[in-house]
């Protein structure tokens, strides 16, 4: 259950994986109609706030590949700015319109001022977010009043010194790219998206 455009997004990330694992590798024609396809595929399906992880994604993946090698990052640089360019041609009609509705969009922010205090000390707590409850079920926001403690009392520390000890070793140039890659998409989910 959950937000279905994020399931729908997530299944063509393996197949850009694999169009620009095989353009690295083996120089495949097929790796660039598929890469454009499926980028446009994740355009399609998602909403602009789960776009987002096609950047990240694609940070990893030229991190990953690319490493300390400026050879390695000619060789996956073209691929993935060429898919992303023309994905977002390809599902141009879908984002336009996403684009649209977010402008003219009206938000209003509020910020709590008794959750801001806690927040800096919650995230050394390391809880999972949800484990704790969130506001539609009993949870230990009850007690300062804020609704969105699930937020704030996170994984982040022990996410970042964990993430920290498995890279040690992964910045070495004869790591195996999908290694590196893999190491670099952890950090990304860890660190970047989690942690916040």
């Amino acid at each position: 259950f959950g937000h279905p455009w994020i399931q729908a997004q997530f299944n063509y990330y393996p197949l850009i994986w694999l169009a620009w694992d095989a353009w690295f590798h083996q120089r495949r024609w097929w790796s660039w109609p598929l890469g454009v396809v499926a980028v446009g595929g994740i355009f399609n399906a998602g909403n602009l706030q789960s776009h987002a992880y096609l950047v990240l994604f694609s940070g990893a993946i030229l991190l990953g590949y690319g490493g300390f090698s400026v050879t390695n990052w000619k060789k996956i640089l073209p691929v993935v700015a060429f898919s992303g360019v023309l994905g977002m041609m390809l599902a141009c009609p879908v984002l336009l319109g996403q684009l649209e509705l977010f402008s003219f969009r009206t938000r209003v922010i509020e910020l709590q001022a008794q959750s801001n205090c806690i927040g800096g000390l919650g995230t050394f707590a390391t809880f999972f977010p949800w484990s704790l409850g969130t506001f539609r079920t009993l949870d230990v926001g009850k007690f300062f009043n804020t609704s969105n403690m699930g937020f704030y009392l996170f994984i982040g520390p022990a996410a970042v010194l964990s993430t920290l000890i498995g890279i040690r070793g992964m910045v070495r140039a004869d790591v195996a790219p999908a290694r590196r890659t893999s190491v670099c998409l952890i950090v990304v989910y860890l660190i970047i998206v989690c942690s916040p």
